[in-house]
């Protein structure tokens, strides 16, 4: 289950480089990040990694990996730097991020990989999910529900159906 309350105590710094990260000014980003470790985390335990993979901010992932930066650092939900980029489509993100040795089965609290995160947010397109199997994301894992990514798939499939019928119907 996601952990709620407040964010843990951490360095303000943290929520600069965020920030920095996110808004893609990343000499700001590189020159805040020049002091403390590349690996800071903020208050919900996010590093510059993930906001760089949730963002898509490609010359900031790159720098970070090329810095040494964890590659498997789990927010305080178990969120990962592949999940971050899996939820938003990033797949350049992805493709760097898994060239470099991400694990593609990592869970969140509700253990979920991303490749479910992938699946959901894919609206039936198979780009990105088939990406991440292709590096090793396995799609009969179970979350925590009982639902395998590939279950996912096959509703989303399934209703896509329904909906293009429905509207068939509808111009008949």
């Amino acid at each position: 289950m996601a952990k709620g309350g407040r964010p843990r105590k951490h360095d303000p710094l943290a929520d600069d480089i965020s920030f920095a990260i996110e808004a893609m000014k990343n000499k700001e980003a590189i020159s805040l990040l020049t002091d403390v470790s590349v690996d800071i985390l903020d208050g919900e335990g996010r590093t510059p990694l993930i906001y760089a993979s949730f963002s898509g901010n490609l010359e900031i992932l790159q720098w970070l990996i090329h810095q040494g930066a964890q590659l498997d650092v789990q927010d305080r939900n178990g969120f990962c730097a592949l999940h971050a980029a899996s939820q938003n489509g990033h797949v350049k993100v992805l493709e760097v991020l898994l060239r470099s040795g991400a694990n593609p089965n990592l869970t969140d609290a509700h253990g979920n990989g991303p490749l479910w995160t992938a699946t959901i947010k894919s609206r039936g397109d198979d780009s990105v999910p088939s990406l991440l199997i292709h590096h090793g994301a396995d799609p009969d894992h179970m979350n925590n529900a009982g639902k395998s990514p590939k279950d996912a798939m096959a509703l989303i499939r399934k209703n896509l159906k329904l909906m293009a019928d429905q509207e068939n119907i509808d111009q008949a």
